[in-house]
């Protein structure tokens, strides 16, 4: 799973952007792993990697990604900062 979250970082969140110097790059990979780590990933069964990581269960027994992730939409757009 390594190897996966490693080619998410570059294709996703690297080769898009254009970093000036590599101190440019150092200062964005903090931003960049939080961005990557809140997000929810299919392997995890809907959850973000944080999730995963502090041990929030499964959301259903049955996992149903179209629902899970239709409700985990429902749920952003109610902590929504009203931009998006």
């Amino acid at each position: 799973m390594v190897e996966s979250g490693f080619k998410c970082l570059k294709y996703v969140f690297l080769f898009p952007r254009r970093f000036p110097n590599i101190e440019a790059l150092i200062n964005a990979l903090p931003a960049i792993i939080d961005e990557y780590n809140s997000k929810p990933l299919k392997v995890l069964k809907a959850r973000t990697p944080n999730e995963a990581l502090v041990g929030v269960p499964i959301p259903d027994l049955e996992f149903d990604p179209k629902k899970v992730m239709k409700r985990r939409i429902l749920e952003n757009k109610m902590y929504s900062c009203g931009a998006c």
